[in-house]
């Protein structure tokens, strides 16, 4: 008998990851993403229809300066753009100058996918967590 696995996050009370193994860390890249592809819908992460997003940005041990950028995607326009919160601000999170640990909520109504780019590569010893929730 076959056995039914949800894939989907449903409708989630506590943030669940992006990333598909659901413990490692969500994958950040220095440019931004294309529009210019076939594959726009492929890049970064899918939120299926989440509200909700939960990231944390750890630079505490190479105590760098990163600022991560969170872009949003929909299927109806095919194209890719920074994300703005209600007070108009970029949804970003930096870890700030010495290295620190941040760690943000941002509301994503609507948006099919996220994409994370950072102003410098994380090292090896630095954490990037991304997650979703409904409530």
């Amino acid at each position: 008998m076959t056995e039914f696995n949800y894939r989907g996050h449903g409708r989630t009370r506590r943030p669940k990851s992006v990333h598909p193994s659901g413990v490692d860390q969500a994958v950040t890249f220095a440019a931004d993403p294309s529009n210019d592809n076939a594959n726009n819908g492929e890049q970064g992460y899918p939120t299926e229809n989440q509200r909700y997003l939960h990231v944390l940005l750890d630079t505490t041990p190479s105590e760098e300066n990163v600022t991560m950028t969170v872009f949003g995607y929909y299927h109806a326009s095919n194209r890719w753009a920074p994300m703005y919160d209600v007070r108009g601000s970029v949804m970003q999170i930096s870890s700030g100058a010495g290295g620190s640990a941040q760690c943000r909520i941002f509301e994503i109504n609507g948006v099919d996918r996220v994409y994370f780019r950072t102003s410098a590569a994380l090292d090896a010893g630095d954490f990037f967590y991304a997650a979703l929730s409904t409530f």
